[in-house]
């Protein structure tokens, strides 16, 4: 186990898999579609949301820029990179 004050392992020794963990988060959509114009919501419900960042992506051959597809299963979300078209 690190010790408090050890320094943390530099970005680019990742090793893969490299498991991360994540929580689904409550966000808001602050504007709502109606017809064709947004109008600001005043009861917006809660929305799931996940944000993921790291150096790791580009660690993983996912730079910035980079298209993702997403496949969505229940209890499963996919992220791979697109093959392009």
């Amino acid at each position: 186990m690190a010790k408090r004050n050890d320094k943390p392992e530099s970005r680019s020794a990742a090793k893969f898999p490299y498991p991360r963990q994540l929580k689904v988060r409550k966000g808001y959509y602050e504007y709502q579609h109606y017809g064709n114009a947004f109008q600001k919501n005043p009861y917006p419900k809660p929305v799931p949301f996940i944000l993921i960042k790291g150096y790791w992506f580009s660690q993983a051959n996912l730079p910035i820029g980079v298209e993702l597809h997403v496949t969505v299963n229940p209890g499963q979300i996919i992220l791979s990179a697109s093959s392009g078209g």
